[in-house]
């Protein structure tokens, strides 16, 4: 075999084997690889089987006894020994497994399923739900177990499960708990906004997006569910209250070997260590099948380590109407935008202040500033997507349709179809349990009345319409498996599945290197053209905004200081804090000189300057900029700022 032939298969491998290998491993197999927890499984497993076909490897009948053979220790006739009447307990143990582990299993499932249903929901769900359920909670580990078990099995003696209804629903209130904790981190991941924002119902991505990511504790409060529910079964028989004798259970067989303690120590070890068995294998299984499942979507076994960014709220801006003259071509026009949330003391802080500008078909209109501005918390209320805490208020009318304050019914139908988005958090908006396929096809098949087989298709279109290579093969890998290029013309691929007319792209570059911003940047512009989209593009970087947009919205510290075309905003700009942004762009640095840099940082929500927001790192700034609030005038048709000096700096221009 040639040189050249090895490089090439190394370097272009067949997508049927990467796609395969992209499939996780199967839980059984993995298993394999953890001794403690598959030797627990198996032994589970035994215990298990045996008792269900106990009446076919029981070597005595649970009822034959012995006279003869009494309290005898473990011998060739008995391999357990024989209780105070001469019966075999091995025999016994197999023939009571049945209805211990029976009544353990009613009232796992009825806990499991309570408290995965109670627990989603109110993480999902938060406020009052969340409170309420919580709330039900409480009270359920508030009441006495054992009591309230008492109580039934005194009404329905004859059988130990009508008290496994109770039991399951005073046992759902340890995994409501967690699981809703669990959901509650789940929640805040950015692919869920991301599947939000495509339209997906709550619904769906509860079932597609937060059940998968969750399964791990559902396992581990399933396995201690169960340890929980053998050990009261068992305490139940122990009690004499749902087994009648002669009829075996492991519970009733610790009674009749305490009793017998003294002639026989013995019968305690094994009727005592079939229950103690069983709840440890239960455990050690469950910390087993997590750990497998947090492994198995995070690319562990791959040794990459896969971080969590935390995003910084932002803030927007605010443009004159006279700003846009041509209103027949607008696509979204915002007005008066406001954000605002409560601080502990109940005063609201306001994050967004009055923003007001338009967006046209076929043009993309750039938000430029520091973090802090209020850039991406804009377009979030946009999105309706701000967290719970915040309070919207103003208008965002896209077409004919008023976002702010719309029904979660109404957003639901525009997102994805009407207005999409695309994440700064390319890797980390993307399910990591889901394929790059089959999230594409899950999208496309909301938005299309389309089978698995004509929406495959669809995925491979869009995913050559992205200009990714080897499509084939890119739908049978997880994010944790694709380059942050390739990620983001994923996010990109999945925003276009619904022929959006708006497009929100919150720094679509962040964290790229060079080559793929060029490529990234070029894949705009293609898409642009060819389908007359509207972008609405968040970033910080000049050169991204040189490179793409149409026109330009300045913010800063939650209000927009300054709009115009692009051009005219890097020719002429009209306020200085513009002015800074462009002089400090690295791109201007001078070899051997040092970069100039704005002093100070954006004020924080609630301790804003009063006047001009930016006096207090403005080198031109004097008392008049302090005293009241400026507006935002329009210098010239088409650029507006939000500075009393402006003419000054126009005439600075001129000269």
């Amino acid at each position: 075999m040639s040189i050249t032939k090895s490089a090439t298969e190394i370097q272009t491998p067949n997508p049927r084997n990467v796609a395969r290998d992209a499939r996780p491993t199967s839980l059984f197999r993995q298993l394999l690889h953890r001794p403690l927890a598959f030797t627990c499984l198996l032994i589970l497993a035994i215990i298990i089987l045996s008792a269900a076909f106990a009446p076919l490897v029981a070597p005595y009948s649970p009822y034959a006894s012995n006279f003869t053979s009494i309290l005898k220790g473990p011998n060739a006739h008995y391999l357990l020994g024989t209780d105070e009447l001469g019966r075999d307990i091995l025999s016994r143990l197999l023939f009571g497994g049945g209805p211990t582990l029976l009544a353990a299993g009613e009232a796992t499932v009825i806990a499991v399923a309570i408290g995965t249903v109670l627990g989603v929901i109110a993480g999902y769900r938060r406020g009052s739900i969340d409170r309420a359920l919580s709330i039900w909670g409480d009270l359920l580990l508030a009441m006495p177990v054992l009591v309230v078990l008492i109580v039934v099995v005194s009404v329905f003696p004859s059988s130990p499960y009508p008290a496994m209804i109770p039991l399951g629903l005073l046992l759902s209130a340890a995994p409501m708990r967690v699981l809703r904790s669990v959901t509650l981190s789940v929640r805040e991941e950015l692919y869920i906004d991301a599947a939000r924002v495509s339209g997906l119902s709550h619904r769906e991505i509860v079932m597609r997006h937060v059940l998968p990511r969750i399964r791990g504790p559902i396992v581990v409060q399933t396995t201690l569910v169960a340890a929980v529910a053998v050990i009261l079964a068992s305490g139940l028989a122990f009690l004499g209250f749902g087994i009648h004798v002669p009829q075996p259970s492991w519970g009733s067989m610790v009674a009749e070997a305490a009793s017998e303690y003294q002639q026989q120590p013995w019968y305690l070890v094994p009727t005592g260590g079939i229950i103690a068995v069983t709840v440890l294998c239960l455990g050690l299984i469950g910390d087993g099948v997590r750990d497998i499942v947090a492994e198995q979507w995070t690319g562990v076994s791959t040794k990459r380590k896969r971080t969590r960014r935390v995003k910084r709220p932002d803030n927007e801006n605010q443009a004159p109407e006279e700003y846009w003259a041509d209103s027949t071509t607008t696509v979204l026009a915002v007005r008066d935008l406001h954000v605002s949330v409560d601080d502990r003391n109940g005063v609201s802080v306001p994050i967004v202040d009055g923003v007001d500008f338009e967006l046209s078909r076929g043009r993309t209109l750039a938000i430029v500033g520091e973090s802090g501005a209020g850039k991406s918390m804009t377009a979030r209320a946009i999105l309706g997507i701000v967290p719970e805490a915040c309070q919207v208020d103003g208008h965002a009318r896209l077409n004919d349709q008023d976002l702010i304050g719309a029904s979660r019914q109404l957003l639901a139908e525009l997102r994805g179809k009407r207005i999409s988005f695309i994440s700064q958090e390319a890797t980390a908006s993307l399910d990591p349990t889901q394929t790059i396929g089959s999230a594409l096809r899950e999208v496309i098949r909301h938005y299309k009345k389309l089978s698995k087989k004509e929406a495959d298709l669809e995925v491979l279109a869009l995913l050559r319409r992205v200009q990714l290579r080897d499509p084939e093969r890119v739908v049978g890998l997880f994010p944790h498996q694709i380059s942050g290029g390739m990620a983001q013309r994923v996010t990109i691929a999945r925003a276009l599945a619904g022929n959006p007319q708006v497009l929100i792209a919150d720094e679509p570059t962040t964290a790229l290197d060079a080559t793929v911003q060029i490529g990234i940047l070029a894949l705009l512009r293609t898409l642009q053209a060819t389908s007359n989209i509207a972008i609405l593009l968040i970033t910080h970087d000049w050169g991204v905004v040189a490179a793409l947009a149409d026109d330009v919205l300045v913010m800063y510290a939650g209000q927009a200081v300054e709009m115009g075309t692009a051009e005219s905003v890097f020719d002429h700009p009209l306020h200085p804090y513009t002015d800074a942004l462009l002089s400090s762009d690295p791109r201007k640095a001078t070899p051997g000189e040092t970069l100039v840099a704005i002093a100070g940082n954006v004020p924080r929500p609630g301790s804003w300057p009063t006047g001009c927001r930016f006096a207090p790192r403005c080198q031109q700034a004097t008392v008049e900029c302090q005293v009241k609030d400026i507006e935002m005038l329009r210098v010239k048709p088409g650029h507006s700022s939000r500075c009393i000096h402006m003419n000054e700096l126009v005439g600075e221009l001129e000269q």
